[in-house]
């Protein structure tokens, strides 16, 4: 009679630990490790046999699962139907119908009132639109202006002004003072 492990049994023939445990098994010492836990013995003529059965149920469980996965569709799209129906409903309570008569509108003559006062309200001040002169606020006159040759404020550095002072202190002889301490010998 021939055994398998239940480790091959997993590997070779597709059953989980589940189907192993429906079949008997044999509990042997482990002999690569003494101290692991004891080796579970299949037969394989049961390992085979219940290899097979799984793979004969699995056209059935697949048409099953797929008969279920179909039935939670349709009940899906009856639940977004539902819902999309309710939302209609309720914009439609929201909605006044449309007036017969060209010329009348929705809003009542108090609301137009108040508008058309405010809008003569705008008109009298003579407001400036954006584009226009007068609206722009003077602030290119209150800032100073910068020098083409002098270097841009903050970190940044104009290169030909500081070039040009670069080449001047070097005629001169004259270099930044070293960063190094007093007393430490300076490199030549």
């Amino acid at each position: 009679m021939a055994r398998i492990t239940a480790s091959r049994a997993k590997g070779e023939y597709g059953l989980t630990d589940d189907d192993l445990d429906a079949l008997g098994c044999e509990c042997v010492r482990n002999p690569h490790y003494r101290s692991a836990p004891p080796m579970r013995l299949y037969d394989l003529a049961d390992v085979e046999s219940a290899a097979e059965a799984k793979r004969a149920a699995r056209p059935a469980l697949l048409a099953a699962a797929a008969a279920a996965r179909e039935q939670e569709a349709a009940r899906r799209r009856g639940l977004a139907l539902a819902a999309r129906e309710a939302a209609k409903a309720r914009v439609a309570a929201f909605v006044r119908p449309r007036p017969a008569e060209a010329g009348s509108t929705p809003l009542p003559v108090h609301l137009w009132t108040s508008v058309l006062e405010s809008l003569r309200g705008l008109c009298d001040a003579q407001l400036r639109g954006p584009t226009t002169r007068a609206s722009r606020p003077a602030t290119s006159a209150a800032r100073p202006r910068r020098a083409a040759t002098c270097a841009p404020p903050r970190r940044t550095r104009c290169t030909a002004c500081c070039r040009r002072r670069r080449r001047e202190r070097r005629a001169r002889g004259s270099r930044r003072p070293s960063p190094t301490p007093a007393g430490w010998p300076r490199r030549a």
